[in-house]
């Protein structure tokens, strides 16, 4: 009976790990989610601002008339990049609420399984 238990112990045991590994990968993805997001809008951002600083040089030697042209094209590029900054944020927010929720799932089933093998221990020890 001790031997079967143990063999039994092992198997929670081997489930428990696979399933905190599968949580553990989730978790990875996430992360990996977050940086690639964070990456593309550093290099939007980037981008927008060396096209902006571009644009920029070209309105100094320009006519009033083309300043305004161009003032309005850099207002555009701003604008885009407060939108592509709140996107990013946006998916920040999200990945870090699926990652919080992705945690407490994790703790819930290894409560879960807690509370199982002492209940289990408990009425094999009596």
């Amino acid at each position: 009976a001790k031997k079967e238990l143990e063999a039994e112990l092992r198997i929670l045991h081997k489930s428990r790990e696979e399933i905190l590994g599968d949580r553990r990968l989730e978790g990875d993805e996430l992360r990996r989610k977050i940086k690639a997001c964070q990456e593309e809008s550093e290099k939007k951002i980037h981008q927008i601002r060396f096209e902006t600083l571009q644009r920029r040089k070209v309105t100094e030697w320009s006519s009033a008339e083309r300043q305004i042209e161009f003032k309005d094209r850099i207002n555009g590029l701003l604008k885009e990049k407060q939108e592509q900054m709140m996107h990013h944020w946006a998916c920040e927010r999200e990945s870090r609420h699926a990652n919080t929720e992705l945690e407490t799932r994790v703790q819930q089933l290894i409560d879960k399984y807690d509370e199982e093998m002492f209940s289990y221990h408990k009425t094999t020890v009596e």
